[in-house]
């Protein structure tokens, strides 16, 4: 089942990481989905209309913890990751595991009372699988209860043929490897649009 838009009382089926709680007072949204499927332009519009509403609300990409570590080292690594096994396991373990730990030391978002994340460890666990699948991934898959969760999770969708054209729209200078190459190999997209249905 792919949860679209969950209420904040209705739990995502799985328990809170461990640390979790800590982050009281911040409510968290996480909007992922593959490249080109939607999520900046969601963002864009939730946090306009939060705004309207006088919330006080941050955009966030990548690792939740404001003192990651690995951080700078993962950052090096080559895109797209879920061409490689081995990186894809850097991402899940050095990246997203840790950062379940060290999120609850020193969550981001301070000062906020949303916190909308763009993209997290299922569309990393959901890549790894449909392009391998990749042991890590699968691994992940098992033990996702340890990693964060967020308040309210919405999953986007686009057909191959729609994030060709939003392809081709974009500035070429907001365009990386990663976009280019989950719309050219489209077996991937599609089995990655299966996996991050049977992620949720």
């Amino acid at each position: 089942m792919r949860h679209h838009l969950l209420p904040r009382r209705v739990p995502i089926p799985y328990p809170p990481a461990p640390g979790a709680d800590r982050r009281k007072g911040i409510t968290s949204i996480l909007v992922d989905g593959l490249d080109l499927s939607g999520k900046t332009t969601l963002i864009d519009a939730l946090l306009e209309l939060l705004a309207e509403r006088g919330v006080n609300s941050t955009r966030h990409h990548g690792l939740l913890a404001r003192r990651h570590p690995l951080r700078p080292v993962l950052d090096r690594l080559p895109v797209p990751y879920h061409r490689s096994g081995a990186i894809t396991a850097a991402h899940l373990i050095g990246g997203f595991a840790l950062d379940s730990v060290l999120t609850g030391l020193a969550p981001s978002g301070k000062g906020a009372t949303v916190l909308v994340q763009d993209s997290y460890v299922d569309r990393t666990i959901a890549a790894g699988i449909a392009q391998g699948p990749f042991l890590g991934a699968a691994l992940a898959l098992w033990a996702l209860p340890l990693f964060p969760r967020f308040d309210i999770a919405v999953y986007l969708h686009a057909d191959p043929d729609v994030r060709r054209l939003r392809l081709e729209r974009r500035d070429p200078a907001d365009v990386d490897d990663g976009d280019r190459s989950t719309v050219a190999d489209e077996a991937f997209a599609r089995r990655f649009d299966d996996e991050d249905e049977a992620d949720t």
